[in-house]
């Protein structure tokens, strides 16, 4: 008698430890997709200020062609009335180095700067990894100088700001896209 009262609770005490097992992953399973989330927001932000800007790139300015001041895998220059307001700004987005993220809890995420007419508006790291630039002529072959960029394609890769427990890893989103201005597309065909 006693030994069939040894074995159930060994078994009931098994059957309580894989549900618990059960717990815990889903737990964790639920945690990671809250940071995946989480990144997916930031880069949502990132995107909606980035789309907004760089097709309104040389909007209302003259010669269109000469909009863009700079052209760098991880900077660009230009000119063009971002916020339709009918004055043209001089609008500047680089990528700064890990270093000016120091609070940060992730050690990759590093400062894209927004900047426009020379108001410093640093952001806070909103988990920006990489922010690169290709810029191509009407021929879909790589510019060779600003007055030949019709299109730009742009990758963003945004981190969450914690790891996973237990894995170190981050939530991670990544983002391509290639946008055609139209005021500088047109003049360069």
């Amino acid at each position: 008698m006693w030994h069939e009262f040894i074995v159930s609770s060994i078994v009931f005490g098994l059957v309580i430890l894989l549900f618990l097992h059960g717990q815990f992953y889903m737990l964790e399973r639920n945690y990671q997709s809250t940071l995946n989330i989480s990144s997916q927001r930031n880069a949502a932000f990132w995107l909606q200020l980035i789309v907004n800007d760089f097709r309104k790139i040389g909007h209302l300015y003259d010669p269109p062609r000469e909009a863009i001041q700079v052209a760098e895998p991880h900077r660009i220059e230009f000119y063009g009335d971002v916020d339709l307001d009918g004055v043209v700004e001089l609008v500047k987005y680089q990528l700064l180095g890990p270093e000016t993220a120091p609070d940060s809890p992730n050690p990759n995420d590093r400062v894209l700067l927004r900047q426009i007419d020379g108001e410093p508006e640093m952001t806070p790291p909103l988990g920006v990894t990489e922010f690169d630039l290709t810029y191509y002529n009407s021929d879909g072959e790589i510019a060779q100088s600003t007055y030949e960029i019709t299109s730009i394609r742009i990758h963003l890769s945004v981190e969450s700001s914690v790891p996973f427990p237990d894995s170190g890893l981050y939530g991670h989103s990544e983002w391509y896209t290639q946008i055609t201005p139209k005021s500088i597309a047109r003049v360069n065909w």
